[in-house]
């Protein structure tokens, strides 16, 4: 078994660190462990499956420990560094030059990194599409558990239940000034906002950061999934893909960390971003068209079926470890 050690920066609950539980869990031909470099609730989420986890404390990413740090990586023989951007980690870098152990970097945001001297993986197409010609990059696509996000046929009810689920900074302002218009019009829809504290009312629920294991019960009673997330933010966003997964219609804006995953008309309804007009009318034509929203809905399980299962994307990434320590001459056995 290839050992593999993970880098973490953080130990929230965010899709980074859903996106490398994953990997975690579902490789077949590694051994992992992580380094996660400060406290979260996550930790405890990674010890419950028994993958090994250690704090290893940083300040501005400066791991402050740096002899246990390297104790650590060199118990593996290849290193995953899972970052956002380069910004103030080139002491992280170094150190992992340093173990002369085979190391590769997952970009999971849209940012642009320097010219690197290791692979590089991009999890979205237009992440991969912004880098420096020189980098060598692949592009491996972000994945979902489908056996815990597992298809519920909806029940027929009078509410239409429309439910966002992210952080509220990922989340375009106009977001609530459309959703109070399609309130207004619409008296049988609902909403509900998952991740954001707030004081709810009878048709609005604020329901608060949930666990990730909390999450597809909400889904599976959600009609419509509306979200409007930045351009140039994200990189591939795991709550379209937790949304696909469980058969839910979704309304999304037209922007990079959506578009590999869904197609307009198919999967779901693209708008342009900041058209609040356009956002309206699609959520509107959604409550009103329960076929339309049926169609979408089983286009969207289809797809995050036959494209995004987790225990693929994982296949993919043991793949590609092999692949570049053959191409460094390394000789691992299986």
């Amino acid at each position: 078994m290839l050992k593999v050690a993970h880098i973490l920066p953080w130990a929230n609950y965010g899709g980074t660190e859903r996106s490398v539980k994953n990997l975690c869990q579902f490789s077949q031909k590694t051994d992992p462990f992580v380094l996660v470099l400060s406290d979260g609730e996550m930790i405890q989420e990674f010890r419950k499956i028994e993958i090994p986890i250690f704090l290893t404390p940083a300040v501005d990413y400066e791991i402050i420990d740096e002899e246990r740090a390297l104790s650590l990586l060199m118990n593996a023989d290849l290193i995953n560094l899972h970052i956002l951007s380069f910004r103030n980690k080139e002491s992280l870098y170094q150190l992992l030059k340093d173990t002369r152990k085979p190391f590769v970097i997952t970009l999971r945001y849209f940012n642009k990194l320097p010219v690197l001297d290791c692979p590089i993986i991009c999890v979205a197409s237009a992440v991969r599409e912004l880098q420096e010609p020189a980098n060598d990059c692949t592009t491996i696509l972000n994945g979902v558990d489908l056996s815990a996000f597992a298809y519920r046929r909806k029940q027929n009810k009078d509410k239409v239940i429309l439910t966002r689920v992210c952080r509220p900074s990922r989340c375009a302002e106009y977001f609530w000034p459309v959703l109070e218009r399609v309130l207004e019009t619409f008296q049988n829809a609902e909403l509900w906002i998952v991740g954001e504290d707030g004081t709810s009312t009878d048709r609005i629920k604020f329901l608060g950061v949930r666990r990730a294991s909390e999450i597809p019960d909400i889904l599976a009673q959600t009609d419509i999934f509306v979200y409007t997330p930045h351009p140039q933010r994200g990189a591939m966003d795991n709550c379209v893909l937790e949304t696909m997964a469980m058969g839910t219609a979704c309304v999304l804006s037209d922007v990079e960390c959506v578009r590999d995953a869904v197609t307009h008309l198919k999967e779901g309804l693209l708008v342009p971003y900041g058209d609040q007009r356009a956002l309206e009318k699609a959520i509107g034509s959604l409550i009103r068209d329960k076929s339309l929203r049926r169609i979408l809905s089983q286009n969207a399980l289809r797809t995050a079926r036959e494209r995004f299962d987790v225990v693929n994307v994982a296949k993919r990434y043991e793949e590609f470890y092999f692949s570049f320590l053959a191409r460094s001459h390394e000789k691992i056995s299986f």
